[in-house]
């Protein structure tokens, strides 16, 4: 599936779809199995294309490596806010949206993105290739290496 067909099975107006593939950009870069386990000072459980934190949201891994379910969440807390991207506090700075500004960016500003093959949309799993056993070793090795560091 590629991420703009996610976005609109996940129900994005046309209309947002360009800032929503900003914000995807700079949460995830498109890649449906990213994660943010937050650093020592600001604990996080971030995952996903919109990088929903599991600690505020009650969300398994799973559901939220799902580039439809991932976008459905993010879409449903777009609308409960207003149609503003509070969520995504510094994405939104950056790209200038509501609420920080009023920009409106395409989907052609964003083709490239638009057109990754995200995977999933079948209620979970991840990516054609991806092992959540291998991304969950590495994350840990990463944080072990962020604490002997002391990162």
């Amino acid at each position: 599936m590629l991420l703009i067909d996610a976005l609109r099975a996940g129900g994005w107006p046309d209309a947002e779809l360009g800032n929503a593939l900003g914000v995807v950009s700079l949460e995830s870069g498109g890649n449906p199995a990213a994660h943010n386990p937050g650093t020592p000072i600001g604990a996080e459980d971030s995952w996903g294309l919109f990088q929903i934190n599991r600690l505020a949201h009650d969300y398994t891994v799973e559901q939220l490596c799902d580039p439809v379910t991932n976008a459905t969440i993010a879409r449903q807390l777009w609308q409960a806010r207003g149609g503003c991207y509070g969520d995504w506090w510094n994405a939104a700075q950056a790209l200038g949206i509501c609420p920080f500004g009023g920009a409106q960016h395409s989907v052609a500003d964003y083709a490239a993105l638009a057109n990754t093959d995200v995977g999933g949309g079948n209620g979970g799993g991840l990516p054609a290739g991806w092992d959540v056993n291998t991304i969950a070793l590495g994350l840990l090795g990463l944080a072990a290496v962020m604490l002997i560091l002391d990162l």
